[in-house]
Parts: C-alpha cells; structure tokens; sequence
C-alpha cells in the first residue's frame, strides 16, 4: 500500500484529493516505537497528533490510588493526540505502546501553516476529526453512565436484600 493510499484509508483523510493527500504527507513525520516504550507521558506537552500505520498504541490514565486505567487504545488508521493541537495544554494521560508501532505525527504548526494555505483542506480534516472525538465522547459517556449506574446497585446491595428489600 502507497502512502497515499493509506492516508486515504484514514477516516479523517478520506475526504481529500490526491494532490492534497500529498500536501498532507509532506508534513507527517514516520517514527517507530517498540512495544512497552512510552510515547508520551500525562503532564507533557502536547504539540503533535499521531496516527497509527501499524500496531496498536494504549492510553492511561493513573488513578487515585496509583494504578493505572487503560481508557483507549488504537490500531491501524486511527488517530488520537488531536485535542493536543488545538488546546495548547499538557497531555491528559499517557501513551504506550502495546505492540511495535509505526507512527505518524502531525505538529500543531504545521496543521496551523496547512490551515492558512489550504483551509478548504484543513476545514474538511477538522470536520471529520470533530465527528470521530464526538463519536469517542458519546461512548465514553455511555460507559461512565454504566459504571455510575453499577455503582448506585452495588451500593444498594450492601445495604439492603435484593429479595426482601430488607436492610442488610
């Protein structure tokens, strides 16, 4: 597979033309990281965006008590590090990953310098990133509607019969 043709196969990428896929490949830098390896750290400072050419990349979150959640991970022609470029603000967790990878990488200057030359280009990358993050959050709110959910029957449990209704 080309290139371009794999940068055609990602969703957020779908939508451009040959010419503009290689516009887009001019700015992407190829990185490699080995299985266990850290690509980022929470707390670091997020500049570039990255998707997955092969092998599967794992993000978590540290918990209270120190332990660690994964809360996502992604594989071949996904995307993750967006919110990075836009909002200028530390990394909200961590990145590892869990197979050897090959990566590529966007910086927040040039997604900005792409978006002051070719901003039909880079209007049409951001809608689709938008839809798929909208996507990811509409999920993720299902899961934590679950687990709060879970947590209200759990409590109920240790304090009452499920039969009788009876206090414990």
């Amino acid at each position: 597979m080309t290139e371009k043709d794999f940068l055609r196969s990602v969703d957020i990428f779908s939508s451009l033309s040959g010419e503009e896929l290689e516009i887009l490949a001019e700015l992407l830098k190829r990185s490699f990281i080995k299985k266990g390896e850290l690509l980022f750290s929470e707390g670091d400072d997020g500049e570039e965006m990255f998707i997955v050419e092969s092998g599967r990349m794992g993000v978590n979150v540290v918990l209270e008590e120190g332990a660690e959640l994964e809360v996502a991970n992604f594989g071949p022609r996904e995307f993750f590090g967006e919110m990075s470029i836009f909002e200028g603000e530390p990394r909200s967790a961590s990145c590892r990953a869990k197979e050897d990878c090959e990566l590529l990488s966007l910086k927040a200057g040039d997604f900005f310098s792409l978006a002051d030359r070719h901003p039909e280009m880079a209007n049409r990358i951001m809608h689709r990133m938008l839809n798929v993050t909208a996507q990811r959050l509409r999920k993720t709110n299902r899961f934590l509607t679950e687990m709060v959910s879970w947590g209200e029957s759990a409590r109920k449990r240790a304090v009452s019969d499920d039969l009788s209704g009876l206090y414990n």
